[in-house]
């Protein structure tokens, strides 16, 4: 396996990532799609740990942040859903240049800027916990709050606190307008692909019903849910205390099954 850093450029501004390639030469590639406050690494280091064994299976894999998103949240204000769209629309735009077949693997909110960059350029589909109706979330209820309309009519964004890292954060109002308006259900009912959906039946953050409804709007005739049981999101347990690397290793072993039988 091979790694290369790479870079994009979208409306002036970079696009970092790094490209996983398989020791014999593929036409495969999947993009990994990061979710709302993570990165590149994914949560507990998943997506270098998927990526990984995409290239020792004999598929390239692209992991990026996202314009706007960094460690030190320094730009986080400026990121909005749309933006994201934009930037997964051209790095998809960028491989299908290199590679004939391309795989996506939405995480999170990640899920739904994956549905809303569907088309037929993508062959197949893996959503992990996808937060696909936002208002509906742990974080639009927390942007619906009374604390967080009232700090967003007097600064003009709403403050955040990310445990996992001990930081704190911004969300622009853009995001805050963006996230309540968007439709996902006309998107979701385009999808033709092979899809599987990975959820644990124990998330308070993005509830298992969003991917059940998901299920019943999709069109494509080989859609799967995976429910993984005790786990909560983004691998963590029940309780939120402990990410746990069964969760995370049954979660990358289903996704490469995935593409191993439809990214062909």
């Amino acid at each position: 396996m091979e790694e290369k850093i790479v870079e994009f450029e979208n409306e002036g501004e970079k696009i970092k990532g790094v490209l996983a390639l398989p020791d014999q030469k593929t036409e495969k590639i999947v993009v990994i799609v990061h979710g709302f406050t993570a990165t590149k690494e994914g949560p507990g280091n998943s997506f270098v740990k998927l990526a990984k064994k995409l290239a020792e299976n004999g598929f390239a894999a692209l992991r990026f942040n996202f314009r706007y998103t960094n460690e030190n949240f320094t730009e986080f204000e400026k990121m909005t859903i749309s933006s994201e769209v934009s930037d997964l629309k051209l790095i998809i735009k960028k491989m299908k240049e290199k590679f004939k077949k391309i795989g996506l693997v939405g995480e999170s909110m990640g899920g739904i800027i994956s549905v809303l960059c569907y088309s037929e350029k993508i062959n197949c589909m893996v959503l992990w916990y996808p937060a696909l109706f936002l208002k509906d979330t742990r974080v639009g209820r927390w942007l619906s709050s009374k604390e967080a309309i009232e700090e967003l009519k007097v600064k003009g964004y709403v403050t955040g606190y990310k445990k996992s890292l001990n930081k704190y954060f911004r969300v622009g109002r853009k995001f805050v307008e963006e996230h309540k308006k968007i439709d996902v259900v006309p998107k979701v009912k385009e999808i033709t692909c092979p899809i599987l959906i990975i959820h644990g039946d124990k998330d308070l953050t993005v509830d298992l019903e969003q991917s059940k409804k998901m299920m019943e709007l999709l069109k494509s005739e080989n859609k799967k849910l995976e429910v993984i049981e005790g786990m909560g999101h983004a691998f963590w347990d029940e309780k939120g205390i402990i990410r746990r690397e069964d969760f995370i290793n049954k979660t990358i072993e289903l996704t490469l099954g995935w593409f191993k039988q439809w990214l062909k």
